[in-house]
């Protein structure tokens, strides 16, 4: 148990002379019970606030200024963010320190404003910590503010990368699952006003698995999805293809078997679409029905997917938790999450290949 020291001075005085009693150390204990870090307006809004209450869980607080574990003081924040002396490669060492794995939960209790980077180091010092299941207090939809908790149990962390993310807890789903509902998909992102939505392609790339991101910056957030999960030596067959069917355009040009202008508007469009990215504003999250609900509900709506949780380093929480709720609102599967290390570098992965160039008109 910590102690504070306070320093007392007492003065008397008797018959007209001074009597000093001195200085006096007292020493007062600290565990004095704690008000609450935030009052619930300052939680972020959900759209998922269904889940289970945390039993047995360490409580986790953080306000702009302070960061708190159990009702106890763990250090004093920077606007929100972790001192840079106080972390080593995005885990807290005092953080790590306090927190056990007997508790296997951490119940988090989040300033809307505070920057995602550090929800990503909390996550990332739990998960060498050994405590593998989180949960996030939330504030419903509404003005009354009503609270609720969007759990993320076995939660895994990763760094930044354009390849595929293991998360142990599911498997992936196949990158032909998501171009079998495409169309469905991209039907649901026009139902936001302000959405940005890929084009459905007559012949999407095929094979791979199925890598999905939740992805917000500033005021926009995205759902993005891609193909990932081939081999190189796939690749390689699947280049060699390419350019054996392009060579085979090319000739049935010259033999003036097909026109110029058909192999031109082939190629034109590139390789076959191995990813397609639905954008939308931040302020979709926020609204039910949401077309953020919609679009990722044809294919986890009611089975369970993987998904990757990525976001800059300065973006709100605000933003980040109102999109997974909106992406997985209640009524839905839960999802399992892989939370990315901003602080990471990304590591790139090699580009489609590039269908040869068509041959000039005669």
């Amino acid at each position: 148990m910590g102690t504070l020291r306070v320093v007392a001075v007492c003065v008397g005085m008797l018959g007209g002379f001074g009597v000093g009693c001195g200085d006096k150390e007292a020493e007062v204990a600290e565990d004095t019970p704690k008000g609450p870090v935030l009052g619930d307006m300052e939680l972020p809004v959900s759209l998922r606030t269904d889940g289970a209450a945390p039993g047995d869980a360490h409580k986790l607080e953080i306000s702009p200024a302070e960061m708190r574990l159990n009702d106890k003081t763990v250090l004093m924040l920077e606007g929100g963010r972790v001192p840079a002396a106080e972390q080593q490669g995005g885990v807290i060492a005092k953080l790590k320190a306090a927190l056990s794995p007997q508790k296997p939960i951490l119940a988090l209790h989040l300033h809307a404003m505070v920057p995602y980077e550090t929800l990503a180091q909390v996550l990332t010092t739990a998960h060498e910590a050994g405590v593998r299941d989180a949960a996030f207090r939330v504030r419903k939809v509404g003005a009354t503010p009503e609270t609720g908790w969007m759990r993320a149990d076995g939660f895994a962390v990763t760094g930044r990368t354009e390849g595929e993310v293991a998360i142990g807890s599911v498997a992936p789903r196949k990158w032909d699952e998501f171009t079998a509902q495409w169309q469905t998909i991209s039907d649901a992102c026009r139902g936001a006003m302000t959405g940005s939505c890929a084009y459905v392609p007559t012949t999407p790339a095929k094979g791979g698995n199925l890598k999905m991101v939740l992805f917000a910056s500033g005021q926009g957030v995205n759902i993005n999805f891609y193909r990932v999960g081939l081999s190189p030596e796939e690749l390689a067959a699947e280049e060699a293809k390419l350019k054996a069917e392009t060579a085979k355009a090319q000739e049935d040009v010259a033999q003036g078997r097909k026109e110029a202008m058909d192999l031109e508007e082939q190629l034109a469009g590139g390789p076959p679409p191995s990813e397609a990215l639905f954008q939308f504003r931040n302020n979709e999250g926020l609204k039910s029905p949401s077309a953020i609900s919609a679009t990722i509900a044809p294919l986890c709506g009611s089975s369970a997917c993987g998904v990757v949780l990525s976001s800059d380093s300065n973006t709100k929480l605000l933003g980040v938790v109102s999109l997974i709720g909106a992406a997985f609102p209640d009524g839905t599967v839960a999802p399992h999450m892989a939370f990315e290390q901003p602080w990471t570098e990304k590591i790139k992965v090699a580009p489609a290949p590039a269908p040869a160039a068509a041959p000039a008109a005669p």
